[in-house]
């Protein structure tokens, strides 16, 4: 008989009547008395021991997205808005407005107050002096997700694209900058022995400590490398709000880990099973985790409020028994029913299928396997329960792979398999031999032969190059003169026709046949503007950058002329000089445009810009507008990046190895919609 496992983690409901889903932010005041804000419906607040919210309805229902608890125990409330308050006393006052979309809110040790904006930089507040941090004076971005500041007194900046640090006023490098570079920076804690802790979204965790930067991922056993919330408990174990749910890992094996003392580390992570809603922790704004004077963690969720408390955690003690099912040699199944394995002479590809048995929650088993006479070390096969080895030099090996469950607990032992490759006829002694000696005799005519072909493969190469050069721009030149000349003719024709019919001898029924010369005229020119694109398209002495830039800034002119949208374009005025494919080329125009279109119909905006840069052998497209941003009713109608616009767009970029991201403010007009495609570059 098997138990069921107990739960670990507690959802809290903030009321019944409101939704659990919603918190966005938490803090304890000094009293104890614990603070939870809501998008949706306001500021709530809990007594000690009690845990009964109640709504604070001085506040009425703004979207709280931040709380900031200082050490002189004033509490500040942030809004969505550019609402701010500040407890005085009792109650509740209205502090100074300042820029809308407050997203997170620090009081440093000094007594000065730090606001993190959506899109508008950090604001330091200081005995009445308002101090501004943008892109202007040296940060990475003016999206600001986090804040924390280090036991040196500098304070550090969490951005969209990196980490910033600011010492005495000023914006300043630190080292390890450049691999933060562009990473999503979502969440900073500096733990009892001053190392800064970094979660960032889709590149794991980061240690900075005595000047040093190292980056622990899923390749060291992380369960996850979108890290939202990160908290210390009282026994030395850093816990992770991740969203693959809620990790614990020892401090001392993170510190291993990324001083390269250790390969591994062994999380233990609670989710569903565990008492979780969803898995998926964070909420965009920070603090969205705490712990309470009682040790009690509590963290934000997109299931709602949940609490663990790290002295009850009872990891199963049982490893997960692990079992090699299969060894296949090109796909040809070997014998694992003995201790060993032969894979025969001229295999290409040797697999290995293993398992391991875990009632609770067996998706979550991480697995390692090594290759002994082979591997210099373990390798992290995460959840992937197979490992492939092509072109096996012949000896004899070992496969060994390991286990370990959801609570961290693995099976050192695991299993193992002997595995004997046999070589071919040619590596026996006496075809070694033989071989040595026809080497020495024929060297000269084999090292002959060999420059002859490389240089014929290089000739032919050259040719068929040449020749599909050759071919596209026949095939452009043919459209442009046999197919362009011709649709130009009809249009020409076309608006002739709606001349002569505008004479005084047309009676009242030619109004149907002008109206049909009109629309002739009209898809003679959609032909020729068309056409027009992909002669762009095909012909070779396009395919450079600067001509796609050009050609980019002209259908935007073109696009928005006579609309009443203003456009801005901001292109460098000298490119890399590198080639681009005719592919890629056609693939960066029809998202650009698709983007350029989706404003035009659905935006309601009255300028764009268009940016495009290009760093570190990566172009980079952004188109923002002032419109209405994404709506979030049913009613409003899809915009830029929603729908199929966003899927066509993603799946061009996908093709040519690019990527999409797509900023909105929510419906907030005048804010808008900021669109980024980034493609790599070959150099």
């Amino acid at each position: 008989m098997f138990r069921m496992r107990q739960k670990q983690v507690r959802a809290i409901t903030i009321r019944e009547d409101v939704p659990s889903n919603d918190p966005t932010t938490i803090t304890e005041d000094r009293s104890g008395r614990i603070w939870v804000g809501t998008f949706r419906n306001g500021l709530f607040a809990a007594d000690t021991g009690i845990l009964k919210f109640e709504s604070v309805r001085a506040l009425g229902r703004p979207a709280v997205t931040t709380l900031g608890q200082g050490a002189d125990n004033v509490l500040w409330v942030g809004t969505y808005g550019s609402d701010r308050f500040r407890l005085n006393g009792t109650g509740f006052v209205e502090g100074e407005k300042g820029l809308p979309g407050c997203r997170t809110m620090y009081q440093d040790r000094q007594g000065g107050l730090w606001v993190g904006t959506l899109i508008n930089g950090v604001e330091h507040h200081r005995d009445g002096q308002l101090t501004r941090y943008t892109t202007r004076e040296g940060l990475a971005s003016d999206r600001i997700q986090c804040l924390a500041q280090d036991p040196g007194g500098d304070m550090w900046i969490g951005t969209l694209r990196g980490l910033n640090r600011i010492s005495a006023g000023k914006v300043i490098r630190f080292s390890g900058e450049d691999v933060l570079t562009r990473k999503s920076i979502r969440a900073l804690y500096v733990d009892q022995r001053g190392a800064l802790w970094i979660g960032m979204l889709g590149s794991g965790l980061g240690r900075c400590h005595k000047n040093q930067l190292q980056i622990i991922t899923t390749r060291h056993g992380l369960p996850s490398d979108a890290v939202e919330q990160i908290l210390e408990d009282d026994d030395g174990h850093l816990w992770l709000g991740t969203w693959a749910g809620i990790v614990r890992v020892s401090r001392d094996e993170l510190d291993a880990c990324a001083e390269g003392r250790q390969s591994f580390v062994k999380p233990l992570t609670l989710g569903p099973e565990d008492g979780m809603a969803m898995p998926r922790c964070g909420t965009g704004f920070q603090p969205s985790c705490m712990k309470s004077r009682s040790g009690t963690l509590w963290f934000c969720t997109l299931g709602g409020l949940v609490t663990v408390d790290p002295k009850s955690i009872k990891p199963g003690t049982q490893p997960p028994p692990v079992y090699i099912e299969e060894a296949t040699a090109d796909d040809r199944s070997l014998a694992v029913g003995t201790r060993s394995v032969t894979v025969p002479p001229g295999a290409r590809r040797a697999s290995f299928r293993y398992t391991a048995l875990s009632f609770s929650a067996p998706e979550k088993i991480l697995f390692r396997y090594r290759l002994e006479g082979y591997d210099d070390a373990w390798v992290n096969a995460g959840a992937a329960r197979e490992a492939t080895y092509t072109r096996l030099p012949a000896g004899k090996y070992q496969f060994r792979v390991s286990a370990g469950n959801k609570d961290g607990v693995w099976n050192t032992a695991g299993a193992v398999l002997g595995v004997i490759v046999v070589p071919p006829w040619w590596r026996t002694w006496w075809a070694t031999t033989t071989g040595a000696l026809l080497f020495v005799v024929g060297f000269a005519g084999i090292v002959r032969a060999q420059a002859v072909r490389k240089y014929r493969r290089r000739m032919a190469a050259l040719e068929r190059q040449q020749a599909l050069e050759r071919e596209r721009t026949r095939i452009a030149r043919d459209m442009h003169d046999g197919l362009g000349s011709s649709m130009v003719k009809i249009a020409m024709l076309g608006e002739l026709l709606e001349d002569n019919l505008r004479t005084d001898r047309v009676e009242h029924e030619g109004e149907q046949v002008r109206s049909q010369a009109q629309k002739l005229t009209a898809a003679a020119r959609q032909v020729v503007r068309e056409m027009d694109a992909v002669v762009w398209t095909i012909h070779p002495k396009n395919d450079t950058l600067e001509n796609l830039a050009g050609y980019i800034g002209q259908f935007a002119r073109e696009h928005f002329a006579d609309t009443g949208i203003e456009c801005h374009l901001e292109i460098p005025t000298e490119l890399p000089n590198c080639l681009l494919t005719a592919e890629v080329r056609h693939n960066i125009f029809l998202a650009a445009k698709e983007a350029l279109n989706s404003i035009l119909r659905h935006a309601h905006a009255s300028e764009v810009w268009v940016r495009l840069q290009t760093e570190r052998s990566e172009l980079t497209i952004s188109i923002q507008d002032n419109g209405r941003g994404l709506g979030r009713s049913r009613s409003d109608p899809p915009r830029a990046g929603a729908g199929h616009g966003r899927e066509n767009m993603e799946q061009r970029l996908s093709r040519i190895g690019g990527r999409l991201t797509i900023e909105s403010q929510n419906g907030q007009t005048g804010h808008g919609t900021l669109l980024t495609m980034t493609v790599p570059l070959e150099s």
